[in-house]
């Protein structure tokens, strides 16, 4: 990956001196595939060094413990937190799996965006957690 970075971002500088040095108009699209290269190539060469550029912007994780379930579907989704300590009951459905709180409102976790293997290991953990907590369900 690093040396695709290399050689677009090479092959970026070649073309952004033949626009610089050119005697003719040059296109508009030629300079937006410069920068492409250009950035491109850095992203690329930044991204086989072994840094994640996405987690520039954040990161997508399901983490539940003991304490609390913290699900973040997407880099720039809203993060979903409950706390185990609130919840009195749950129940599953098809879409969803609904929280009843000790307050009296109902918290859902819905279930789109994600796979099937992760929405089966959410059910499983979520099961043993509550039977340990006892936790109607």
């Amino acid at each position: 990956m690093q040396v695709f970075g290399i050689i677009n971002f090479v092959l970026g500088v070649i073309w952004l001196g033949f626009i610089i040095f050119a005697d003719e108009r040059i296109p508009v699209t030629s300079k937006i595939v410069c920068i492409y290269l250009l950035i491109f190539g850095i992203l690329y060469f930044i991204g086989g060094s072994g840094v994640a550029v996405s987690r520039w912007f954040g990161e997508a994780y399901i983490k539940i413990d003991n304490k609390r379930i913290c699900i973040k579907k997407g880099v720039f989704s809203k993060k979903w937190v409950l706390f185990w300590n609130q919840v009195d009951r749950v129940s599953f459905s098809v879409v969803r799996i609904m929280f009843s709180l000790k307050d009296g409102s109902e918290k859902e976790l819905n279930y789109d965006n994600l796979d099937y293997v992760h929405i089966q290991e959410i059910k499983n953990i979520i099961m043993v957690i509550t039977s340990e907590k006892n936790i109607s369900v």
